[in-house]
């Protein structure tokens, strides 16, 4: 019984370290994503008289393109 209450304990400080290390990756990732995709970006700028592409859906809120 003892050897299966070690067993866990290890098991799980291994799993705690792994976690660690995973959403500190996911971090480092996220962040050079962030970084990627801001430096892609153009500002947009609209002038007065600038011919613009309106969305307008005919189909109204709550109802189905299906019907």
């Amino acid at each position: 019984m003892v050897m299966v209450k070690f067993y866990v304990d290890e098991l799980k400080e291994k799993l705690h370290e792994v976690y660690k290390c995973v959403a500190q990756n996911r971090d480092v990732k996220v962040e050079k994503s962030r970084i990627y995709h801001d430096h892609n970006i153009k500002p947009v700028t609209y002038e007065v008289g600038d011919l613009v592409l309106l969305n307008k859906p005919l189909i109204k809120k709550g109802q189905s393109k299906k019907l």
